[in-house]
């Protein structure tokens, strides 16, 4: 009768035991973790949607669509505007339907600023933000809606020599601030007399110019592609100030 030796194991130390066991799971572990794109059935998993840019709508019957194509639907635009949890749920998505696709003048955030201008001490408030080293003006001459499109004019002191201020009025401004931008430089812009013409240009901007002052007045900006600094800055550059309503208490 044949007899088989059994081969005797030499004896595991505890911490090596240890060890072994955890390196075993590591082992189960990283065979049965799924990577992005495929589930443990072999399935492909679709990764997570990313959030939609602040130019396509995430909600309603124009959802996954850009904005401009909620804009063109004029009864829809003018109710959407007037629910507040539009407002305050898609603020980014607001500020850009009123600021681009609506008159200023439809909102009551922009009228309560606008308003404010009917009030002499507030007006020369809003001067000493911008000339904080110049004579308190005495009087000035006010416009609404004046023809190149801003929402307020002023002139301090002298009808025909004084300072002049173009103020456009926005409540909110966000990352769509490049086109506010562009529409300052254009309301800027003022007719030459065919008698001064050198070129085919005929408009210059008044932007930079001594004596007038384009302003944007806003309530709060909530870009988030841009600093609050950067914001400012941007439009300095291109010789537009930005004064925000707490700067100006009457």
């Amino acid at each position: 009768m044949t007899t088989t030796k059994r081969r005797s194991r030499a004896p595991v130390a505890a911490g090596d035991a240890t060890r072994s066991t955890l390196a075993n799971k590591k082992r189960r572990d990283s065979r049965s973790k799924p990577v992005e794109g495929q589930a443990l059935s072999g399935e492909v998993v679709a990764p997570p949607a990313p959030a939609a840019p602040p130019s396509i709508v995430p909600f309603g019957k124009y959802r996954g669509q850009p904005v401009e194509v909620l804009a063109q639907d004029r009864p829809y635009l003018d109710w959407l505007t007037a629910q507040d949890w539009f407002r305050t749920r898609y603020e980014n998505i607001y500020t850009l339907v009123v600021n681009n696709f609506t008159e200023a003048t439809e909102t009551p955030e922009h009228n309560a600023l606008q308003v404010l201008f009917l009030d002499f001490k507030f007006c020369v408030k809003f001067f000493k933000v911008l000339n904080p080293e110049a004579t308190t003006p005495k009087s000035f001459y006010r416009n609404f809606e004046v023809k190149n499109g801003f929402d307020v004019w002023l002139q301090y002191e002298d009808r025909y020599s004084g300072p002049e201020v173009f103020v456009e009025i926005k409540p909110t401004v966000g990352d769509d601030y490049p086109a506010v931008l562009r529409q300052i430089r254009h309301n800027s812009t003022e007719s030459i007399p065919p008698q001064l013409r050198r070129s085919l240009e005929s408009t210059v901007s008044f932007l930079g110019s001594k004596g007038k002052t384009a302003v944007l007045f806003t309530e709060r900006y909530t870009g988030r592609g841009a600093t609050q600094k950067q914001f400012i800055e941007t439009f300095a550059d291109a010789n537009i100030r930005v004064v925000f309503r707490h700067e100006v208490r009457a």
